[in-house]
């Protein structure tokens, strides 16, 4: 019922959107496993891009194990469409309190990811670390690894010395991003660096 009140609100109906999406955040925190129907119906690709849009705003904020499921599996799986990975990813930057479960699995996806979608794993990583305590420590030292090749490479690295091919401004802009959202002292060096 809600999913249509929203379906029906004209696209400038922003107060009442997020009155809706609060609703879905409530049922699906007092319902995790409404999670895994909300995946289901995301991925049959039915709902117009506003009921989309509140679906996964709704899972990003919803601050459950489930939720957050939901997301890895988007991001693990070949066949998302780019389109839904990127409005999943853009949420998951917003995710107020992530585990360190979720950054954990995020994290290895970006290990294993290449170029900007590396660097878009990455700005997820680096945004959600000082919720996790002791264990955001390990993922900034995992950020500050991974950004130093793509960073370095704005400042001469690139094939020709046999690194890796220069990185793409967009690439260098979430890099940077990234590193900058954990607040981390660790990641200054690399960020001045690249910014020099």
């Amino acid at each position: 019922a809600v999913l249509q009140q929203i379906a029906e609100l004209p696209p400038k109906k922003l107060m009442p959107r997020a009155r809706l999406r609060s609703e879905l955040v409530a049922s699906l925190r007092s319902d995790p496993p409404l999670a895994g129907r909300f995946d289901t119906r995301l991925r049959e690709g039915n709902d117009e891009e506003l009921v989309e849009r509140t679906i996964i705003e709704a899972l990003a904020s919803a601050g459950t194990r489930e939720a957050e499921e939901v997301f890895v599996r988007f991001f693990e799986d070949g066949e998302t469409l780019p389109r839904l990975r990127e409005r999943l990813l853009a949420a998951a930057t917003l995710m107020p309190n992530p585990s360190a479960e979720f950054l954990t699995s995020v994290a290895t996806l970006m290990r294993h990811a290449d170029g900007v979608q590396r660097a878009r794993y990455a700005v997820v990583v680096g945004g959600g670390v000082g919720s996790v305590g002791a264990a955001g420590s390990e993922l900034v030292e995992d950020l500050v690894e991974a950004a130093d090749a793509p960073l370095g490479s704005a400042h001469g690295g690139g094939t020709a010395g046999g690194g890796p091919p220069p990185a793409s401004v967009d690439e260098r802009i979430n890099w940077l991003a990234a590193l900058g959202n954990t607040a981390s002292a660790d990641a200054m060096d690399l960020i001045l660096g690249a910014l020099a």
